[in-house]
């Protein structure tokens, strides 16, 4: 644990001493240095892939693991810091199952910013029929690192590695493994999220068929309030979509204001994550 705050310790040394020196030269080191490691939220049940052009794929939700790294780029590939504890399943029309490691097919881009990533696998490899389904397992513990990049004057060091996907990571474990209002409303909106394909203007009843399908739940006290508000959002959503669509002002899709809800509390696990890191976490 020793170990652990001496780094910490570093880090936020180390951050102030680029801030001041950034401020000083007047250059902005995010262009070139590396992004921020992330790590995925745990899935309670498995996340449907959505396969399409040979390409199976899914949203996952992220949050950052270090306050001091600017965050990634739409499209920012990662690759995973350890062997993931990410299983993948898949089953065809005959009901034969198989599952792989993730690490061994999945390609990971960060989708907006810290707070989702999107995972993708070759069809080919999953399935040999045209109806079969496959879902990706999301275990505890789950590191990203950014890609290295050629002459990068700030990459990830080998201790933020070590650190990010050893100890630091088992603190962020804790913090967002709690079952709490924020972690139950980002991992409803991922839910919903991974079975709207486009972000068109909703449908009438799509919310509460969307809602029945995937949920499947009524919102009870039990769960402090997260699942009563992400119903809520939704039914607001579907409601501010339809309504620009028949203002015919430009049209709010239901999944990008899915996506505002999914974000803010993703954020707001962030923070929680930092906090408990502390200072340089």
């Amino acid at each position: 644990m020793l170990k652990v705050q001496n780094f910490l310790k570093n880090i936020h040394t180390h951050c102030w001493g680029v801030a001041i020196f950034s401020a000083v030269a007047g250059l902005s080191l995010n262009v070139a240095a590396a992004p921020q490691m992330l790590g995925l939220l745990a899935s309670a049940t498995p996340i449907p892939l959505t396969c399409k052009a040979g390409i199976c794929s899914a949203e996952l939700s992220a949050y950052c693991l270090q306050s001091y790294r600017y965050a990634p780029d739409i499209g920012t590939v990662y690759q995973f810091a350890a062997t993931p504890n990410v299983t993948i399943f898949a089953r065809d029309k005959a009901g034969k199952a198989s599952k792989f490691n993730a690490a061994r097919f999945a390609t990971l881009k960060s989708l907006r910013g810290h707070s989702a990533v999107r995972v993708s696998v070759p069809e080919r490899f999953l399935k040999k029929s045209s109806n079969a389904t496959a879902y990706i397992s999301i275990g505890n513990f789950v590191s990203l690192v950014p890609n290295p990049k050629p002459n990068d004057p700030h990459p990830i060091t080998t201790a933020e590695l070590q650190a990010y996907a050893g100890p630091l990571r088992q603190i962020a474990e804790q913090i967002t493994g709690r079952s709490d209002r924020a972690s139950t409303i980002v991992t409803t909106m991922n839910k919903l999220l991974n079975h709207l394909e486009s972000n068109k203007p909703a449908e009438p009843e799509e919310a509460a068929q969307l809602w029945q399908k995937v949920i499947n739940e009524a919102p009870t006290k039990g769960d402090a309030g997260g699942l009563q508000y992400a119903a809520k959002e939704l039914a607001f959503c579907s409601d501010l979509s339809a309504s620009s669509k028949t203002s015919g002002a430009a049209p709010h899709g239901m999944r990008y204001c899915l996506e505002m809800v999914h974000d803010e509390f993703a954020r707001e696990i962030t923070s929680k994550v930092w906090q408990g890191l502390g200072p340089g976490g």
